[in-house]
C-alpha cells in the first residue's frame, strides 16, 4: 500500500529557515528549523552567504525527510522567503557576490539617485512602491557602481526563494510577488518596466522570466534527493514573498481584512482587486505588490523590526539560557507586565 501524501513548505526568513510537512488537510506532520548566519562586514552593512542559505535549507529538508520516512510520501515543495535580499549568480550558476540583506543601509545613495532622476511619482505609478533603499534594484545598482568587475559577471539576479528553487530543480524563474519588491516591475502590466531598466542599466534577462506562484517548475535534482533523503519524484512549485504567503495561509483573500504578519519585521497588509497607482498615493508611504493569488494585489505598511527586537531582548536578558526556554521565560515575563 502506498503511503499517504504530504506537502513540504520551506520559509527562508531573515534569522531562521523553517520547514514543515503537512497532510492534505493542512495539519502539520513535522517541523524543523535552522539559524542563518548574518555577516556585518561594515557598520550598516549586512550580508548572507548564499552557500550557507542552501546548506541550511538542505539540513531542514533532511530533518523533515527523516521525520516522515515510512509514514508519508512527499509530493511537492514550495519555498517562501524574505523579499528584498537577492543573490547574484554568474553564468555557471555560482554566487557572484554576497547576498545583500534587505535591511542593509549602504544603498541610501542609490535611492536618492532615483528620487532625483525619475522621481517618486514616476516610480510609484509604475511599480506601486515608494523609493526606499531596501528594494533590491538599489542593491544591484550599488554593485554596478562599486563592484564593476562583479557586476560584469552577474548573469542572473535571484530572490532567495527563486535561488532555492534553482538549487532544488535547476530551473531559473522569477515569482511575481517577489518580483514586486525589486522596484522594476510594472505592476499593472505584470512585466519588467523598460524605462526603469534603461535608467538603471540592468537587462530584463538578468531579472529573469516572470512566473505566477503555484506553478510547477519540475522535479528535484537527483543530487538533492540524495542529500535530503526525499524521493526524486518530488516536484518544486513556486512559493513567493513570505507576507503574501502568510496572507494565503491565513485566508486573507478579499478586501476588508487586515493581516498582521510578524517575523523579523512586521507587516500590515490588505488585499486589493486592482492596484491604486494615482500619483497622490505616492506620498502616503505604502507599498503595493502582487498577491500569490493571480487576480489579487496587496498593500503593505509596517515596521522594519519586530521579531528581531524580541531576539535582541533574549540576547540581552537571557543570553546563557537555552533558546526555547529563553522564549518561554520572555513570554512569562511579558504576561506578568501591565499593558
Amino acid at each position: 500500500m502506498s503511503q499517504p501524501a504530504c506537502l513540504i513548505g520551506v520559509d527562508v526568513g531573515t534569522t531562521n529557515i523553517k520547514a514543515g510537512a503537512f497532510n492534505e488537510k493542512g495539519h502539520a506532520l513535522a517541523m524543523a528549523s535552522a539559524q542563518l548566519r548574518i555577516d556585518r562586514p561594515k557598520p550598516g552593512w549586512a550580508t548572507f552567504d548564499a552557500v550557507n542559505i542552501w546548506q541550511q535549507t538542505v539540513q531542514v529538508l533532511a530533518e523533515i525527510s527523516r521525520a516522515i520516512k515510512g509514514r508519508f510520501e512527499a509530493q511537492a515543495i514550495a519555498v517562501s522567503s524574505m523579499a528584498e535580499t537577492s543573490i547574484p549568480l554568474d553564468a555557471h550558476g555560482e554566487p557572484a557576490y554576497s547576498a545583500i540583506a534587505w535591511f542593509d543601509s549602504r544603498t541610501a545613495e542609490q535611492a536618492e539617485w532615483w528620487s532625483a532622476t525619475l522621481g517618486p511619482e514616476f516610480i510609484f505609478v509604475r511599480t506601486g512602491l515608494p523609493i526606499l533603499p531596501l528594494f533590491s534594484l538599489n542593491k544591484l545598482c550599488w554593485i554596478k557602481q562599486h563592484e564593476t568587475e562583479t557586476f560584469s559577471r552577474i548573469s542572473r539576479w535571484f530572490s532567495v526563494s527563486d535561488y532555492i528553487n534553482f538549487c532544488l530543480c535547476g530551473v531559473q524563474a522569477t515569482e511575481l510577488s517577489l518580483a514586486s519588491r525589486v522596484m522594476a516591475l510594472d505592476l499593472q502590466a505584470r512585466g519588467w518596466c523598460e524605462e526603469i531598466l534603461d535608467a538603471s542599466g540592468v537587462s530584463a534577462s538578468m531579472l529573469g522570466e516572470l512566473i505566477w506562484a503555484g506553478e510547477s517548475l519540475g522535479k528535484i535534482r537527483p543530487a538533492v534527493a540524495q542529500m535530503t533523503g526525499l524521493p526524486a519524484s518530488v516536484h518544486v512549485v513556486t512559493g513567493g514573498h513570505d507576507h503574501p504567503c502568510a496572507a494565503l495561509g491565513s485566508g486573507v483573500f478579499e478586501p476588508g481584512v487586515v493581516l498582521d504578519s510578524m517575523g523579523t519585521s512586521e507587516s500590515l497588509l490588505v488585499v486589493l482587486h486592482s492596484p491604486v497607482l494615482e500619483p497622490k498615493a505616492a506620498k502616503l508611504g505604502f507599498a503595493q505588490g502582487c498577491h500569490v493569488l493571480k487576480d489579487r494585489f496587496l498593500c503593505f505598511g509596517g515596521l522594519v523590526t519586530s521579531g528581531a527586537a524580541v531576539e535582541w531582548a533574549r540576547d540581552m536578558l537571557l543570553a546563557e539560557t537555552p533558546r526555547e526556554e529563553a522564549y518561554r521565560r520572555l513570554e512569562h515575563l511579558a504576561a506578568q507586565s501591565p499593558p
